[in-house]
């Protein structure tokens, strides 16, 4: 009786040619998709709070610009007071020089003034302001003429009916409840303006973590494949 003798063979598994390739191939590509979307995504958040923090800023500087101009209204009727003043005391046209110089600046002021208002009730205090200056400015120049035709005594006496010292305190009201109004607007828009640019670098940040670790992962999942 013949007997065979031989070894058990465990039986072979055949191995599709390319597999690994592909698996490979596959995860390279999601990973370079998955990072695409996230960079995408990262993006478009940041352009709208970079967009954002543009109008922010560009409101701050509208807001002080605003400051700006009440600030020259007020030094340029300050300095018209004070000629006028000078010049009826003295006669001396000399004196007018800072009168003359507001004369040619304070109507723009005051409608750069106008433009500068955003709100309703930005606008209605501004308008208010507007008023009040031209009255004094007007009566400014009442007080001048006056002097030129009818003398100190009559000039002086115009003045002391404290009808433009009256206007000057109201007009220095209104100029401070408009400028304790923007102040308290630009210290909001500049809270806004930095919490934006503070959000936007950790998106940033946060993507380039995200996206380093995806590629740590990828690069993981890929040596174990290889």
């Amino acid at each position: 009786m013949t007997s065979s003798v031989g070894t058990d063979q465990a039986p072979s598994r055949t191995v599709r040619p390319g597999t690994g390739t592909r698996s490979i191939l596959w995860l390279t590509i999601g990973a370079i998709l998955l990072l695409v979307a996230m960079a995408i995504v990262a993006l478009v958040v940041v352009s709208r709070e970079v967009d954002a923090a543009r109008e922010s800023h560009a409101a701050t500087e509208r807001t002080r610009e605003v400051l700006r101009a009440i600030n020259r209204v007020f030094s340029a009727l300050r300095d018209a007071e004070t000629a006028e003043r000078g010049f009826v005391i003295s006669g001396d046209e000399a004196f007018l020089q800072p009168y003359h110089e507001a004369q040619k600046t304070l109507s723009s002021d005051l409608e750069h003034l106008r433009a500068s208002a955003l709100d309703a009730q930005g606008r209605s205090a501004i308008e208010e302001l507007v008023a009040a200056a031209a009255r004094q400015f007007s009566f400014i120049e009442q007080v001048i003429d006056v002097r030129r035709a009818k003398g100190e005594e009559v000039a002086g006496a115009l003045i002391g009916r404290q009808t433009g010292k009256r206007r000057m305190d109201y007009i220095r009201e209104l100029i401070n409840r408009i400028s304790q109004r923007e102040e308290a607007m630009l210290a909001d828009r500049l809270e806004t303006y930095r919490q934006r640019a503070a959000r936007s670098e950790a998106i940033v940040q946060i993507a380039l973590v995200v996206a380093i670790v995806f590629v740590l992962l990828a690069g993981g999942l890929l040596v174990r494949h290889t």
